[in-house]
């Protein structure tokens, strides 16, 4: 990915080009956009402590480093996302998997800030949110994010951008979600979320086996 397909993402979901640079600017400030960074005064190897995670050999949720391009610290948040990387099917340093997780964190548990970047043209505040609750870091280093969040903002100002389509158009696929709800009902499913994967694909794979060793009973 690149800044033009997080951006990109983050517009299709609906956010406005100021809510979108905002969150982006958080994020160059936390992690450098770098989805496999591992919190830097940790002082760990990112690639070692990706794998270390993929492979089940460290404690992630509890270990309280900083992860990904947001930096996920706090030991429920961690774990969230790493089952979600789960389900997908992928490594928990996937940028495509984290920029979805950021998306459906921000829609279902900080939904004061979703409506704002849905809906403000204010880059200050925007940014400033992102900031105070959703990062929420011991430094407030609101004037560099505020700074990397306009430098967004001139780079699309100056390439152009096509209209990204709202969430209604490129949301979760009602399809994908009600097939997930049967696969969970056979166990082969966690939590419905409507995107496609590579975990879904097996999913539903094993389900169609299934019936068809059903069928030759």
């Amino acid at each position: 990915m690149s800044i033009k397909t997080i951006y990109a993402q983050l517009r299709a979901a609906g956010m406005t080009k100021e809510g979108a640079c905002g969150l982006m600017g958080n994020m160059m400030a936390e992690s450098a956009m770098i989805a496999g960074n591992a919190q830097d005064s940790c002082h760990v190897d990112d690639e070692a402590y990706t794998s270390e995670t993929d492979s089940g050999l460290n404690d992630f949720a509890g270990d309280g480093i900083g992860y990904g391009l947001c930096q996920w610290t706090e030991a429920s948040r961690k774990r969230k996302l790493l089952d979600y990387a789960k389900a997908q099917g992928c490594s928990v340093a996937d940028e495509d998997m984290q920029v979805r997780f950021c998306i459906r964190e921000l829609r279902e548990d900080f939904r004061g800030i979703w409506d704002l970047l849905r809906g403000s043209g204010d880059l200050l505040a925007c940014t400033r949110e992102v900031l105070n609750v959703y990062e929420n870091p011991a430094v407030k280093n609101l004037a560099t994010r505020l700074e990397y969040a306009r430098q967004a903002m001139a780079y699309f100002d100056y390439i152009g951008e096509e209209a990204a389509p709202r969430e209604e158009e490129r949301g979760p696929d009602p399809v994908v979600m009600a097939m997930q709800l049967i696969l969970s009902v056979r166990g082969l499913w966690d939590e419905p979320d409507g995107f496609p994967s590579p975990a879904f694909a097996a999913a539903l794979r094993a389900y169609i086996g299934e019936l068809e060793a059903k069928r030759y009973d």
